[in-house]
């Protein structure tokens, strides 16, 4: 059982509001809090401790009408490509950058949370050290356990904060009804890499940092609160899939490993088009994600890659032998019409001989 009731002052306003819990013949307590906004009686009520806080949560119908996904969809549907891709925005997640959007903008943690995450994490192993030392079960090692569950703590709370204010900031965009990420297996993704004693796993360490800073960024938290907020707002998130997103050209479509120079840069190699590796990978989610919602297949692309020619020598060699061929040490590149674009050096030091295509 559980009832409100609100604290005035003098003057007769309300300064805040106190929540008792349980009944009068075993009461558990009462909350002081501070109301942002008119609240209802609540449908249910949920109390919770993590780490020694303790946290009261509430809900209750506030009478706006939701629209189905499938009523948002036939909307969309009724718009032309062009009209789509204008309200269309795609979030490409990664690890550098947790969230990257089509129109150039980038979400991160603060340069002060990410100094503050550093320092729970020191804090964290400082306090295990400490907790192993101790005698289980005594009181000194549960005041231990609690400072490691607080330091714990800390970074989830401010990872889901960051998703929160994150979504929000997406949704609350009145230039976007549509809202296309990556269909990202994060659970496959973040797998342990140990095997077993009969088949253990190479570069464990490499993966397991790479594990962390996965679950660090807070992909499924993302995914999870835009798609309830969008719903929210009469706006709809959807998943595409991610197949060459980060090699393959925003502009012309073209794919290939090379496209992506480093990280942050990507020039393409058919139009020479450049721009943020990131932000590209957006904007391909929204022409994926724009041709799903018009009912057009989105077919899985077969990436190029490069490959050395056979050598044929004699009367089999169709070219002229004075004809402009590349040496063994290089590699074709092609255009998506067919035309050589460049040679690639493979490093491979041999002598110079004319090959046949």
């Amino acid at each position: 059982m559980f009832s409100f009731e609100p604290i005035k002052d003098e003057t007769g306003k309300v300064t805040h509001h106190l929540l008792h819990l349980g009944t009068k013949k075993h009461p558990l307590g009462c909350l002081a809090f501070t109301a942002h906004r008119d609240y209802a009686l609540p449908a249910s009520i949920h109390l919770s401790i993590h780490a020694g806080h303790r946290h009261v949560s509430f809900n209750y119908d506030d009478g706006i009408a939701e629209p189905s996904v499938e009523e948002i969809t036939q909307w969309l549907r009724s718009f032309s490509t062009a009209e789509l891709s204008s309200v269309t925005l795609g979030l490409d997640r990664g690890v550098q950058i947790p969230l990257a959007a089509s129109n150039g903008q980038q979400f991160d943690f603060r340069a002060i949370e990410k100094k503050r995450l550093v320092q729970q994490e020191k804090h964290k192993k400082r306090w295990q050290r400490r907790q192993a030392r101790r005698m289980q079960g005594s009181r000194r090692w549960k005041k231990a356990q609690r400072r490691v569950a607080q330091c714990q703590q800390y970074a989830t709370d401010l990872r889901r904060d960051f998703c929160h204010q994150t979504s929000h900031a997406l949704v609350a965009d009145p230039a976007y009804k549509l809202y296309v990420l990556e269909a990202l297996k994060v659970k496959n993704m973040t797998t342990s890499a140990k095997g077993d004693a009969e088949k253990p796993g190479k570069n464990v360490q490499q993966k397991a940092g790479l594990n962390r800073a996965i679950l660090a960024s807070g992909w499924g938290q993302i995914k999870v609160y835009t798609h309830y907020k969008a719903l929210r707002a009469g706006k709809l998130c959807i998943e595409v899939p991610a197949h060459y997103s980060s090699q393959e050209c925003s502009h012309c479509g073209f794919t290939h490993p090379d496209n992506r120079r480093s990280q942050a840069a990507f020039v393409c190699q058919s139009c020479h088009c450049t721009d943020n590796a990131d932000t590209n990978a957006a904007k391909v989610l929204v022409k994926r994600g724009v041709a799903l919602m018009l009912g057009e297949d989105v077919a899985k692309k077969k990436v190029k890659r490069g490959r050395v020619k056979k050598q044929k020598v004699g009367a089999e060699c169709s070219k002229p032998a004075g004809a402009t061929q590349p040496t063994l040490v290089e590699t074709w590149v092609n255009r998506p019409d067919g035309n050589i674009l460049a040679f690639q050096s493979m490093k491979r030091e041999t002598p110079a001989t004319t090959l046949c295509v």
